[in-house]
């Protein structure tokens, strides 16, 4: 049996290196849609609720994507800094979210 020094390392398949990257550009569009509509939501109430429901689904999938990253962070396949984006997504989200709750109460 080969130490665990000697084994090959098995390299990534696509479709683990896919599905992250699919996710993380998910949650950046997300958050930009998010973003835009903050703007728009100062100036228009029409738009609040598409701004609400943006940030409820960056909260929703930014913890997926980490849970969907880890398994090719965990065997070494990316670098755990794949990790920071969807934890900054979710916590960005949070802030908008906490502004929008503040938006609705004025």
């Amino acid at each position: 049996m080969p130490s665990p020094e000697t084994s090959v390392r098995r390299r990534p398949t696509v479709t683990a290196v896919l599905g992250a990257a699919v996710f993380i550009v998910l949650l950046a569009f997300l958050n930009f849609v998010t973003g835009v509509y903050t703007w728009v939501a100062c100036d228009s109430s029409e738009a609040l609720p598409f701004s609400i429901l943006a940030g409820y689904l960056v909260c929703l999938l930014a913890p997926l994507t980490v849970l969907v990253t880890l398994i090719p962070v965990a065997k070494r396949w990316l670098s755990i800094w794949f990790l920071a984006p969807p934890a900054a997504f979710f916590v960005v989200a949070l802030g908008r979210l906490a502004y929008f709750v503040y938006l609705i109460k004025t």
